[in-house]
């Protein structure tokens, strides 16, 4: 059955949509920066992660990772 009216975002929601349009402008920018070539395969890391205060798009905080590196040294935060 279709919705009825806009769709209203909830608060989880709206923060994943933030979330991810951080990090595909931090690709794009490092794309940008060193080209397609050599993002393939690789991971944008945050080097201070965006939970523990650092900025999202400010090129110096952006580098590229080996996938299994980058999510194996992961530390999460509450």
């Amino acid at each position: 059955m279709p919705r009825k009216g806009p769709h209203r975002y909830g608060p989880y929601e709206r923060a994943h949509k933030d979330d991810t349009a951080d990090r595909m402008y931090a690709r794009r920018l490092m794309i940008r920066k060193y080209g397609a070539e050599a993002a393939k395969g690789m991971h944008v890391d945050h080097i201070k992660s965006i939970k523990a205060g650092g900025d999202p798009r400010n090129p110096k905080n952006l580098r590229f990772r080996d996938p299994h590196e980058n999510v194996s040294d992961k530390t999460y935060y509450d």
